[in-house]
């Protein structure tokens, strides 16, 4: 399934960035996996197991700190928004 881009995820610019680069990665690594199910050689299998090392350290390293303090504050800010809506009913 391709990944959708170009859409708002989020009222931070930095943050729908990070998720769209989080979901061409995933992607990357569905790719790679799924290249695994089929019949390889033993050639091609060992160059996808290198390009989903490189791809699963990249992965690691994007879901950094960075990432995930910018998913809480819009947790926050949505939780925010939710509870004064609420009270406004």
């Amino acid at each position: 399934m391709p990944v959708k881009t170009g859409v708002q995820l989020s009222q931070d610019s930095t943050l729908d960035r990070l998720l769209e680069e989080l979901a061409e990665d995933c992607q990357v690594t569905l790719d790679l996996l799924n290249q695994l199910r089929s019949p390889l050689s033993p050639d091609d299998r060992a160059t996808i197991i290198a390009e989903l090392v490189a791809t699963t350290i990249h992965l690691h390293s994007h879901c950094d700190d960075s990432l995930q303090d910018r998913l809480w504050q819009e947790g926050d800010r949505l939780s925010d928004i939710d509870a004064s809506e609420d009270s406004q009913s």
